[in-house]
């Protein structure tokens, strides 16, 4: 059991384990291989559309529909980065076992949080446009991981400060 308290996302892509450590393990890109979790009903994201007027990419029209007028599908300004990191999750995984904090009579232990879902269909990474791509349950995701009144990252955040006054 990886946590005092585990809080599931609500489609299943992401996951918090809570804990009463100071110390947050986050695996963002940790689906992977074969197995990875890539449900039919994410679209795949893709690269953005470069506005060259406003110097921003557009992630809300990827290729292959059609680029807003004023605007191209770019490679190089607006790539989409879709593959796994390398053994992420394994790292994070083995870092959480074997991370206590403690005395030798009591020990804190720290909070986990994961993604359980493919790069190619959710990058928590990225900002909300160019890592959920207008998906409606990536969206969902996303901001599970990454909302700043009520996501993983700020409960936990919020039960560091707690815990350590700081």
């Amino acid at each position: 059991m990886k946590g005092m308290t585990q809080f599931d996302g609500e489609y299943g892509y992401t996951t918090y384990y809570e804990n009463d450590g100071p110390i947050i393990f986050l695996s963002q890109h940790g689906a992977r291989g074969i197995t990875a979790n890539k449900p039919d009903n994410i679209t795949n994201r893709d690269d953005g559309c470069w506005n060259s007027n406003t110097q921003e990419c557009d992630w809300l029209h990827p290729y292959p529909q059609s680029c807003p007028p004023g605007s191209y599908r770019s490679v190089q300004e607006c790539r989409a980065l879709t593959l796994s990191d390398s053994h992420t999750l394994t790292i994070a995984d083995c870092l959480y076992d074997n991370t206590r904090i403690g005395n030798g009579i009591t020990e804190l232990i720290p909070h986990f949080i994961t993604v359980n879902i493919h790069r190619s269909k959710l990058d928590t990474n990225r900002d909300i446009d160019n890592g959920a791509q207008g998906s409606v349950r990536a969206i969902q995701a996303w901001e599970e991981i990454n909302n700043l009144s009520w996501g993983f990252i700020s409960q936990a955040k919020n039960a560091s400060v707690n815990r350590c006054g700081w």
